[in-house]
């Protein structure tokens, strides 16, 4: 989001580029969560998924309302 002097100027590239910056930082984290991520991790999250019930999230496991 351009800050308002930003937009008052019109300057679009600056606010680009802290969006850009931003969703590089999380992209990267993200690769590295997923490179740090181990079969035991993937078959402990499996097992916790499979003893949900068909009302609760698969995500979170709280039941539906």
């Amino acid at each position: 989001m351009p800050r308002p002097h930003e937009e008052a100027l019109g300057n679009e590239q600056d606010p680009f580029e802290r969006a850009k910056t931003e969703w590089l930082k999380h992209a990267r984290q993200a690769i590295e969560d997923v490179e740090q991520f181990t079969f035991d991790d993937f078959l402990k999250i499996k097992a916790e998924h499979k003893a949900r019930k068909p009302d609760e999230c698969f995500e979170c496991g709280q039941k539906y309302r």
